[in-house]
């Protein structure tokens, strides 16, 4: 498995040898710690980046990480032993995975839109910090000056009933998070919708 930090180095690889056969701006979906990934990348290539779907992001990725390893508890055996099991993760995940997001920016900034599907009863990321994020795009909109990044463009959150896999959101007979996310890539059309 790779640390925060080598996912996005493994995105930015990735998408220079694409770039290289085709380029044409991003549009990223991530879910919990890739949804952060992508947010990551996207603060550190604006340009490339032009909309972005976050799904439960884990900002504060070392919160998110500790409550992975079952708390403060965890994170204590998990620095002892050097490496443990961490919930929904296949595999053994090291200690350097805790020590390397300690670096890491709890909010990246972006400049590209975003929209962010968070379950209300998610017990691994925090709906506090991402609702924190969206209203720091509020404000960053609002007042420019105080970002050297330039311009933010608009973020919007969707609240669903339902957990950090969003598995119900994502199976209700209403669709939400479907037409959410293909109306924000502009990819709907009137007939996949049907009746409302």
């Amino acid at each position: 498995g790779l640390s925060i930090s080598q996912q996005v180095e493994a995105l930015e690889a990735y998408v220079a040898e694409a770039e290289a056969v085709e380029s044409a701006p991003l549009r990223i979906i991530g879910s919990g710690v890739g949804a952060y990934v992508g947010a990551l990348y996207a603060a550190r290539h604006p340009d490339a980046v032009d909309r972005i779907f976050l799904l439960s992001p884990a900002f504060k990725p070392r919160k998110a990480l500790a409550a992975l390893a079952g708390g403060d508890a965890g994170v204590a055996a998990w620095e002892r032993d050097g490496e443990r099991m961490l919930a929904g993760v296949a595999g053994a995940s090291p200690y350097e995975w805790y020590r390397d997001a300690e670096g890491l920016p709890p909010h990246p900034f972006l400049t590209c839109e975003a929209y962010v599907v968070f379950g209300v009863h998610d017990d691994v990321s925090s709906y506090d910090e991402a609702l924190a994020w969206i209203r720091e795009g509020r404000e960053d909109m609002r007042t420019l000056a105080n970002r050297e990044a330039g311009t933010c463009a608009e973020r919007k959150m969707l609240e669903v009933a339902d957990g950090h896999s969003l598995e119900a959101a994502f199976n209700s007979e209403q669709r939400m998070v479907q037409i959410k996310l293909l109306e924000f890539f502009d990819l709907l059309l009137a007939e996949d919708v049907g009746p409302r």
